[in-house]
This record gives structure tokens, C-alpha cells and sequence, in this order.
């Protein structure tokens, strides 16, 4: 069976303007489907009698209608296309992935629009060759906490309704990330109603953010923690941005270099000691998993959540060595059994495994 998409990127503009190429498949398609936003913005464009299918959850039942329409397409021996309309690049964490995974052998005829964090980083004039992307859309945090951990220095995110700003913003200060400033683009591309802030996280944790919106994270040394290196240097520290409209600037935030408290790994409960040093890992080990899925990665502190104890003494049997500049030689090395890292000690000794 021949399966034919067109599917066409397209922003939130209710005028939206689109190359005569796509004017022409617009009016000569007869199936077309997306978004209940996108039939709002294009329904005046699609011929008489046009049939819609709306992209929504599950996805399953949406291909079980491509389906029954392509059957219908191959009795009639017709190889007519279903036109699809999504949200920017379609390729980029877009619609289009998704025929591509549930449909392989379809064939895709493809008109990308900006995605929308290339219109925000426009928007702001900010160059996003450096961006590292993150999507929440239906995600996990895994790959958010992860950019965190690694100081990615700007973040590019794609939310939706159940990651919004404000519960991002929330998260990072909850587990210590304070070093990052927010850029929110609301409803991008309509304008009457496109909005772009630039916001502490402490700001955007108590703002309400219209859907469809997108966020930048740009890591900013003037609110430096306590680990971060002191020649770190944010490399857009100065943008400024503005309300599309309004055409009020937002000035740099105007906060003197503060020292905050260390970030916390994700999925460590605050019962953490704060020195991570404690002799006893009981209490901090009793929050792990209290976020799913626990990240725990980069942090110096970590091998002592299995490392606790004091080494074993080593008997003399199994035989050691010791990094000198005599070149000393090891004795019954073959006696030596699996060995492990022993924690801050001396990494000149090695102790046995359990």
C-alpha cells in the first residue's frame, strides 16, 4: 500500500502565509489533519468537503484513520497524499518523526517552518549555534536534569501544559540550579498575542504562562553557586528582550553576585545532610527515587552513598603497592583479588572488594 504525507510546518500566525507550491497541495488535497490549533488557523484555506483528522492522544487510533483512508486511496487507485499540518519543524521533535517511526516505508513530501526555538532566539536577536535542546513534550525530566548537571550554559525547552515555566523554574530551585535566567515566548508567531519575558527563576516560578509557549536558559555567572567555577563566563550575559508589543525593555537583572547553596542532585531527597559528608547513609539514601527518574550524575559526593564505611585493612597476604620514585615492585600480584575505589582516601592504596 502507497502512503503519501505532505505535512507542512507552520507557526501560531492566524494569517499564516505559505509559499504557492503549498497553496497548490492545499487546494488540491482532500484529507488533511493536525492539530485543533491548526484547523483554527488554516480551516478558511482547505477546499469544500475536505476531510479533517485531528492529532490527538492516543496516537494509535490517529494512524488507524491514515490507515482506512490510504485503503480507500488504493481502491480507488489513486495515490492522493493526507496533508498534515504541524507546529514549526516538523522534524524537529515534530509530527513528522512520528510517521517516520510508525510508518517507515511512507513517503514524505516536506515543508519546515522555524521551530519554535529558533523564532525565540530570533526574537531576541541571541545566536543559537551553542543551544543545547531539550523536549518535555511528553517527556520525562531525564534529559533537562541531565543539560543541569553538565552546566550547559543555554538550554533550549520545549514544554507543554504539564511542564509548564512555572513548574520548570519551581524544580530547578528546588534542587539548587539557581544559576540560570528564563526567556519565555508566548503564542510565538500570532501578533496580537505574542509575549517574550526574560525572568529570574524566582520570578517565573509565581507567573502564569499562556499555552503554546517555549523557553531559553542561559546560564548566568553574576548569580554563580557555590561549585560553579569562578572563570565560567555566560556568553549572551546582556541580552536584552522584549514584550513584542509593548516594546518595554527588560533590563539585565540587577542582582549583585550572590553565592547560593549547592544543587542538590536530582532525585535526592533534602534529608541529604547538607556537607554530603555524614558517616551514615541512611537518611539520604531513604530519598532516592522520590523523583522518577532519578538523575544522579557529575556530583563529587556521590561514591559515598556505597562508600560509607572505612576501608578494610589489607592483610598482608594479598600484597600492595605503592607509587614511589623508587619504582618499588609488586609482590603476589597474582594473590590480588577484584579491587574498588575507596572513596577521598589515598588514592595511592587500593582496598579489596566485599
Amino acid at each position: 500500500m502507497i502512503r503519501n504525507f505532505i505535512i507542512i510546518g507552520m507557526d501560531d500566525n492566524r494569517e499564516p502565509f505559505f509559499p504557492p507550491e503549498v497553496l497548490r497541495h492545499i487546494r488540491e488535497g482532500k484529507v488533511f489533519s493536525g492539530g485543533l490549533r491548526h484547523r483554527e488557523i488554516v480551516e478558511k484555506l482547505l477546499p469544500e468537503g475536505a476531510e479533517w483528522i485531528s492529532i490527538t492522544v492516543p496516537l494509535d487510533n490517529v494512524f488507524a484513520q491514515y490507515e482506512n483512508i490510504f485503503a480507500d486511496f488504493e481502491k480507488k487507485a489513486s495515490d492522493a497524499s493526507i496533508v498534515v499540518f504541524a507546529s514549526g519543524d516538523p522534524l524537529f521533535f515534530g509530527f513528522a518523526n512520528t510517521v517516520k517511526r510508525k510508518l517507515p516505508d511512507a513517503k514524505i513530501l516536506l515543508y519546515p517552518a522555524f521551530n519554535s526555538l529558533q523564532t525565540l532566539a530570533h526574537r531576541l536577536v541571541m545566536p543559537y549555534d551553542n543551544m543545547r535542546t531539550v523536549s518535555l513534550t511528553g517527556r520525562p525530566w531525564q534529559e533537562l536534569d541531565k543539560a543541569l548537571i553538565e552546566r550547559a550554559h543555554k538550554i533550549g525547552v520545549l514544554t507543554d501544559r504539564e511542564h509548564p515555566p512555572a513548574t520548570i523554574a519551581a524544580r530547578m530551585l528546588e534542587y539548587g540550579y539557581t544559576d540560570y535566567t528564563m526567556y519565555i515566548g508566548e503564542h510565538l508567531g500570532n501578533p496580537e498575542r505574542e509575549r517574550i519575558r526574560r525572568m529570574s527563576l524566582e520570578e517565573a516560578e509565581k507567573e502564569t504562562f499562556e499555552h503554546p509557549n517555549n523557553l531559553l536558559l542561559c546560564y548566568d555567572t553574576r548569580r554563580r553557586s557555590a561549585t560553579t567555577p569562578v572563570d565560567d563566563q555566560l556568553r549572551h550575559p546582556y541580552t536584552v528582550s522584549y514584550d513584542t508589543h509593548s516594546k518595554e525593555a527588560l533590563l539585565p537583572i540587577d542582582s549583585q553576585p550572590s553565592i547560593t547553596e549547592q544543587p542538590r542532585p536530582f532525585g535526592l531527597g533534602r534529608t541529604c545532610p547538607h556537607d554530603y559528608q555524614s558517616s551514615d547513609p541512611t537518611p539520604y539514601l531513604a530519598g532516592i527515587g522520590t523523583e522518577s527518574p532519578p538523575c544522579l550524575l557529575g556530583h563529587r559526593f556521590l561514591h559515598r552513598l556505597c562508600l560509607h564505611r572505612s576501608p578494610p585493612a589489607i592483610p598482608a597476604s594479598y600484597g600492595c603497592f605503592v607509587r614511589d620514585t623508587s619504582r618499588r615492585r609488586r609482590t603476589d600480584a597474582h594473590q590480588l583479588p577484584t579491587f574498588r575505589c575507596a572513596g577521598n582516601h589515598n588514592l595511592n592504596r587500593r582496598f579489596p572488594a566485599n
